[in-house]
């Protein structure tokens, strides 16, 4: 008896999470079910349980969902994709391979694809039901403009997550003021070590951290949207492309500056946990109070409520790099980072214009101000060439794009949503003052996030986060104890360059660059 109630529950598992249990589908549902294999990542599965159900009272379609978890379970899909054989019809992962796009031509048995992944342009262009608005025209345009290429499309982004600074108001101390430049932030976590010993200024888990994803949005700030995107292109700061001095922006070297100060172990403004915690446990400590703030993202309340449901956090406004105060009227000012702070509280509304202030500083930090990081553009869906329910992927994806669809992303992730604009806003009930502080931010700010479609980073090989010097991950450099293994912003911003440069050569050959 108890063998067979341990059989009984085992189906009863693999038939209501359906994770992991691929094998147990039967032929017949494998032909004429929509199979969706998911990540089940910060957000959970719930959202993906929910859309299934959703679209099969709405079509009729049956639909199996499988989990995947961990940085295993992204390779699994990964394999999974790349075998040719595999029955899935939609994969939602991690990064798109936009380098499988470039390859080009693939071949399944007797039958020849354009690419590894089926085109989605025909869904894109496709009018959501009942709402007289195509996918694409939905789409947040910076999105839109990542994942079109050259007016065709293989990846469905799923969600926006917002990445940036969290407080823990519960140990924050109203003398405070929040940082509205990198140069408040570095003396408040001098004020926090020194009136607060107890709890530190700073947590975070080096295994798996996010300084390297947030530097961006310092870079961006500094450089500007127009001039980043040339970066991302592969241009240098004279506008020549693939040169030796690709990487060689003054913003970049501004960043590693701001970072090393911040990180630096003899500054002791990051918890003495950071460089040997799990991220979890990370999180927990953070709640817990030990720490003020944490680089974190929108999917912090939905990991960790359960257990810390009381908890009051939120996010901030990034704070505006105190270089970008070098390229304004008031550079050479000794107040300088004083009259960037000012001109903050105007361009945020809570102030009149300092009447030192021109026209070219206010646009300049207008633009500086308005820039938040966001992830969402590593989470993706694809649908591999060779299914054979591609029609009906395609029509899955579309209602996800739909505002029903959207609405029950949201509502299963805690507050998440899809990189697309609703035809009808619902209203909001915030449960806490968490995804009020995200949404407040999210709504008048430009998403930046890293941009590595171009071919000299997708199958050139440089890295777009950069970090290729063989000393490491510049975290890494800049957190080091021992003084042999400490490396300054200025060391490791040359050795970048001459890294890149190095690399060049052998990035165009792969990329077919003449």
């Amino acid at each position: 008896m108890k063998k067979l109630l341990a059989i009984v529950l085992s189906l009863v598992l693999c038939l209501g999470l359906a994770a992991g249990c691929g094998d147990d589908i039967s032929q017949e549902d494998k032909e004429h079910s929509l199979i969706i294999e998911v990540f089940g990542g910060g957000y959970g599965t719930d959202w993906i349980d929910s859309l299934g159900d959703a679209y099969t009272k709405k079509t009729g379609q049956k639909v199996i969902v499988t989990v995947q978890t961990g940085q295993q379970g992204i390779s699994n899909m990964t394999t999974n994709i790349n075998s040719m054989v595999s029955d899935t019809d939609i994969f939602f992962t991690a990064n798109p391979s936009f380098s499988d796009v470039y390859k080009g031509k693939v071949s399944v048995g007797d039958t020849q694809y354009d690419c590894l992944f089926a085109e989605m342009t025909d869904m894109y262009n496709s009018t959501i039901e009942g709402e007289n608005i195509t996918v694409k025209d939905k789409m947040i345009d910076s999105f839109e403009e990542y994942f079109n290429m050259d007016g065709k499309y293989y990846f469905f982004p799923y969600s926006t997550s917002m990445l940036g600074f969290v407080v823990n108001m519960g140990v924050w101390d109203t003398s405070w003021d929040i940082p509205r430049t990198t140069d408040e932030l570095i003396a408040l976590a001098r004020r926090i070590k020194n009136e607060k010993p107890d709890i530190a200024p700073f947590i975070y888990s080096l295994g798996d951290e996010y300084w390297t994803s947030i530097s961006h949005t310092f870079f961006c700030q500094y450089e500007g949207i127009e001039q980043m995107n040339k970066f991302y292109q592969g241009f240098d700061p004279e506008g020549h492309r693939y040169s030796d001095n690709m990487v060689a922006y003054d913003g970049y070297y501004e960043t590693l500056k701001f970072f090393e100060e911040l990180l630096k172990d003899n500054n002791k403004f990051m918890h003495s946990a950071s460089k040997d915690i799990n991220f979890t446990n990370m999180q927990g400590l953070f709640l817990q109070g030990k720490a003020v703030f944490t680089p974190n993202g929108d999917w912090l309340e939905r990991e960790m409520i359960y257990n810390y449901p009381d908890v009051n956090i939120k996010m901030i406004k990034t704070p505006v790099l105190s270089a970008v105060a070098n390229k304004c009227s008031f550079a050479s000012a000794a107040d300088k980072d004083a009259k960037l702070a000012a001109l903050i509280d105007y361009v945020d509304g809570k102030t009149e214009k300092p009447s030192w202030a021109t026209d070219g500083d206010v646009a300049t930090v207008t633009e500086a101000r308005s820039i938040e990081y966001v992830s969402g553009h590593e989470s993706i869906a694809l649908i591999p060439c060779y299914s054979n329910q591609i029609s009906a992927a395609k029509d899955f994806l579309k209602f996800m794009a739909s505002d029903e669809g959207m609405k029950i992303f949201r509502a299963e992730t805690k507050g998440c949503e899809l990189p697309l604009n609703y035809t009808v806003a619902p209203s909001k009930d915030y449960s806490i003052g968490f995804r009020k502080s995200i949404d407040e931010i999210m709504n008048r700010s430009v998403k930046c996030f890293v941009n590595s479609k171009d071919k000299v980073y997708s199958i050139g090989g440089v890295n777009v986060y950069l970090y290729n010097n063989n000393k490491g991950r510049w975290v890494n450099c800049f957190t080091a104890t021992s003084e042999k293994d400490y490396v300054d912003a200025l060391t490791y911003y040359n050795a970048e360059v001459a890294a890149v440069k190095k690399m060049l050569p052998t990035a165009k050959q792969k990329m077919g660059w003449n």
